[in-house]
């Protein structure tokens, strides 16, 4: 614990001028399109790259794009950063490096495609629908499905879609081959393949896992 530099007695007050030193800053400013359209409500979330961008003390920085797809984020650490794209569900599309400069103005443009995946997950014991809750995980180019989905996640690309009442519904993935996980509450979990379309839905009817004993 370092030693006290001020120790105030009770009810004293005292003023103190205080002098920060910022970090040089930049501007990060970009467009983003989702199958040709301007992405509105996506979002741009700004990421220091280890040992790249000391003044951002490792946090990330993001802001949402307007009607026309465009975003800004000011007051940016110099530096290196990765540059992420995600939809208005969650769902991360792609990602851009970024290099930011001290009063520059990066520029990225970041052009997208997405599919979707629609569908119900149907149970072998005729379960109510009610039962049947938790997420389907979609894992783009993935060959099989990982021991751990969380510690999966912390390096690769994957999706996440909400099963309520045994149905699911994005249109915001990556397209191409992936991997399918249906994970639910109480049930072991299922896998399966699909190939999500671009620019459009794909619906499915996947199978829930057995009951856990």
């Amino acid at each position: 614990i370092p030693p006290r530099d001020v120790t105030l007695a009770p009810r004293e007050t005292r003023l103190f001028d205080l002098v920060l030193e910022l970090p040089p800053t930049g501007r990060v400013e970009g467009a983003v399109t989702v199958n040709g359209w301007p992405g509105k409500g996506s979002r741009a979330i700004l990421r220091p790259q280890p040992g790249e961008a000391p003044g951002a003390g490792g946090l990330p920085l993001r802001a949402e794009c307007d009607e026309a797809g465009r975003f800004a984020i000011k007051d940016v650490p110099e530096g290196r950063y990765t540059l992420s794209l995600y939809t208005a569900s969650h769902q991360e599309l792609g990602r851009e490096p970024v290099a930011v400069a001290a009063g520059q103005i990066a520029t990225v443009r970041l052009d997208s495609v997405a599919g979707g995946l629609s569908g119900r997950v149907a149970a072998p014991d005729v379960a109510p629908p009610g039962e049947l809750r938790g997420y389907l995980w979609v894992l783009p180019g993935a060959k099989e499905a990982p021991a751990d989905l969380y510690e999966y996640r912390n390096s690769n690309p994957t999706h996440r879609i909400r099963i309520r009442d045994g149905v699911f519904a994005d249109d915001g993935l990556k397209v191409g081959p992936a991997v399918l996980v249906v994970d639910l509450r109480g049930r072991k979990p299922s896998i399966s393949r699909a190939i999500v379309p671009a620019g459009e839905m794909l619906e499915l009817v996947l199978k829930a896992g057995e009951r856990e004993p």
